[in-house]
C-alpha cells in the first residue's frame, strides 16, 4: 500500500511538473510572439485595412485610424507595453520635427479661408503623426527587421489584390474610377482607386521586399519576399504610371547604393528581376487585358497571365531559396564590395553615364521633353505613355501652387485650401484638389516656414538613418571587435553566455539603437 501511495505521489508530481513546464513554455511562446504582433502584425493589418479602404482617402476612415493609433500609443505607454520614454534621442528628434510641422499646420487655421478644410488637413497630419509615433514606440531588439517584413507583406498583399482585380475582374466589385473617368479604364487603380497612388504604393514596397531577400533570417522568408516582387512589378506596369515607375527605379537604386552588402543584394535580386521582366513582357503582348477590357478575349488572357504569374513566382521563390541556402552553407564565392571600392565604382559609372549622355545628345532631348511636359495635353492611356513626357497639366498645377505661395510667402494661403485658389486662378478647365506635389502644395498652403518644416520631416529619417548605418557598418564593427579595449569585455561576456564575440557585439549594438 505504501509503495502504491509513493508511486501515486510521484506520478502526481510528474504531471504537475509537466503542467507547470507546459505553462511556462506557453507563456514564453506568447512573450516571443508579442514583439512580432506589435512590430510586424500591426503594420501589416494597418496597411491592408487602409489599402482596402481606398488608401484612407476618406476623412472618416483616416480619422478612425488616427484615433486608434494615438490610443494605442497612450495606453501602451501607461501600462508599460510601449516604452515611449526609452526612445533614443534620434527618435525624439524626428518626433519633434514632425510635431513642429503639425503645430504650424494647426496655426494655419487662423489665416485660412476655410477653417473646415484646414481642420481636416490638421486631422490628416495628426493621423500620420500617430502612426509615426506608434512605429517608433513599437521598436525594440530586431524591431526594424520585423517592421520592414510587416510593411513589405502588407504592400505585397494589397498589390496582389490589385493584380487579381485585373486578371480576374469578375471576382471583384464594380470599379469606381472608370465611371467618371472612362478613358482611364486601362489604368489599374483598385483598391486605392487612384492609379498613380497605387504605383507609388508599390514603389514603397519593392525596396523593402528586395532588402528582405538578404535580411530575412530564414530561407523560406527570403523566398517569399523574392516571389512577391514580380507581382508588385506587374501591378505597377498595369497602372501605366510614369511617376510610379520612376519612383520604383530611384528607390531600388538608393537601396543598392546604401546597402552594406550590395553585390549579394544584386545577386539575390536577379531572379526577381528576371521574373518581373518575363511577366511585363507577356503583359505587353496582351492588349485586351492591358486595356482593361471585359470581353471574352481579355478574360482568356487574364487566365493565362494568372497561371504564368503563379509559375514565375514559384520559380523565383525556389531559386532564391537555393541561393540563400548556398550562401548560408558557404557554397560559392562570397560577394562583398568595400566602401572605398563602392565609391570608386559609383564615380566611374557616373562619369561613363555623363559621357554617354552627352554623346547621345541627352541635353537637347531633355529640353524637348521639358517643353512637352509643359503642354497640358493628356498622354494616351496605353503602354506607350511610358515613352511620353507629357505632364497631364502638372506644370500648370505647380505654377498655380507657386503663385499661391508667392501671394503669402511667409504663412501660405491656409492648410487644405489650394483647391479654392485653383478654382479662381487655375489656367485649365479642370477641377483638382491637390497640386500633385507635396512640396509645392505645402509652400502654397503653409508658406516658406511650412516648406522648411516638411523638408526637415522628410530629411530627418535620411540623416538619422545615415548615422545609424555608419554605426552598423560591417567594417567599423570588425574594427571595434579587434580593438583590445573592446575585445576583452566582449570575450568575458562571450564566455559567460556561451556565444561568439561577434554575436555579443551585434547584440550590444542592437541594444544601442
Amino acid at each position: 500500500m505504501g509503495m502504491e501511495l509513493n508511486e501515486g505521489n510521484d506520478s502526481g508530481r510528474l504531471v504537475a511538473r509537466r503542467t507547470v513546464d507546459a505553462g511556462l513554455a506557453g507563456r514564453a511562446g506568447l512573450a516571443a510572439l508579442g514583439p512580432w504582433l506589435a512590430q510586424a502584425g500591426l503594420p501589416f493589418i494597418l496597411i491592408l485595412y487602409l489599402g482596402l479602404r481606398s488608401g484612407g482617402y476618406d476623412v472618416i476612415v483616416r480619422s478612425e485610424v488616427g484615433v486608434a493609433a494615438w490610443w494605442i500609443v497612450l495606453l501602451g505607454t501607461v501600462v508599460g507595453a510601449l516604452p515611449l520614454a526609452q526612445l533614443p534621442r534620434r527618435a525624439w528628434i524626428a518626433l519633434g520635427v514632425f510635431s513642429a510641422f503639425a503645430l504650424w499646420t494647426g496655426l494655419g487655421i487662423g489665416w485660412s479661408e476655410s477653417a473646415e478644410r484646414s481642420v481636416a488637413e490638421l486631422g490628416r497630419v495628426a493621423t500620420l503623426g500617430g502612426v509615426f509615433a506608434l512605429a517608433l514606440a513599437a521598436q525594440g531588439p530586431d524591431g526594424m527587421r520585423r517592421m520592414v517584413a510587416g510593411v513589405g507583406a502588407g504592400v505585397a498583399a494589397v498589390a496582389g489584390i490589385a493584380l487579381l482585380s485585373r486578371l480576374q475582374p469578375s471576382s471583384f466589385p464594380a470599379l469606381e474610377a472608370p465611371e467618371f473617368v472612362p478613358e482611364s479604364r486601362a489604368r489599374l487603380h483598385y483598391p486605392l482607386n487612384y492609379w498613380n497612388g497605387l504605383a507609388a504604393f508599390v514603389a514603397i514596397g519593392l525596396p523593402l521586399l528586395l532588402a528582405l531577400t538578404t535580411a530575412a533570417r530564414h530561407a523560406p522568408a527570403r523566398a517569399l519576399a523574392a516571389a512577391a516582387i514580380p507581382v508588385l512589378a506587374l501591378t505597377a506596369y498595369y497602372t501605366l504610371s510614369r511617376g510610379g515607375a520612376a519612383a520604383a527605379v530611384v528607390a531600388l537604386l538608393v537601396l543598392v547604393a546604401l546597402h552594406p552588402r550590395r553585390l549579394a543584394l544584386v545577386a539575390l535580386g536577379l531572379p526577381s528581376a528576371a521574373g518581373s521582366a518575363i511577366l511585363i513582357a507577356a503583359a505587353s503582348q496582351r492588349d485586351p487585358l492591358a486595356d482593361g477590357l471585359l470581353n471574352a478575349s481579355a478574360a482568356r488572357q487574364g487566365d493565362e497571365m494568372l497561371a504564368m504569374t503563379l509559375v514565375v513566382c514559384v520559380g523565383v521563390g525556389l531559386l532564391t531559396a537555393a541561393l540563400a541556402l548556398a550562401e548560408r552553407h558557404g557554397l560559392g564565392p562570397r560577394l562583398e564590395l568595400r566602401r572605398r571600392g563602392a565609391g570608386a565604382a559609383a564615380v566611374a559609372v557616373a562619369a561613363i553615364a555623363l559621357v554617354v549622355g552627352l554623346a547621345a545628345g541627352l541635353p537637347g532631348a531633355g529640353g524637348d521633353a521639358w517643353r512637352e511636359f509643359k503642354e497640358p495635353a493628356v498622354p494616351t492611356a496605353e503602354a506607350g505613355r511610358f515613352s511620353s513626357a507629357g505632364g497631364s497639366g502638372r506644370y500648370q498645377f505647380w505654377e498655380a501652387a507657386v503663385d499661391a505661395g508667392r501671394s503669402e510667402p511667409l504663412t501660405g494661403i491656409g492648410p487644405g485650401t489650394y483647391e479654392f485658389f485653383w478654382a479662381r486662378e487655375g489656367t485649365l478647365p479642370t477641377s483638382i484638389r491637390d497640386a500633385h506635389s507635396l512640396y509645392l502644395e505645402t509652400f502654397a498652403e503653409l508658406g516658406i516656414i511650412g516648406l522648411a518644416l516638411v523638408l526637415a520631416v522628410v530629411a530627418s529619417p535620411f540623416l538619422l538613418g545615415a548615422r545609424r548605418r555608419n554605426a552598423l557598418d560591417p567594417e567599423r564593427r570588425a574594427t571595434r571587435g579587434h580593438d583590445p579595449q573592446v575585445r576583452a569585455p566582449l570575450e568575458c561576456c562571450a564566455r559567460q553566455s556561451g556565444r561568439g564575440v561577434e554575436h555579443v557585439l551585434a547584440v550590444v549594438e542592437d541594444q544601442q539603437r
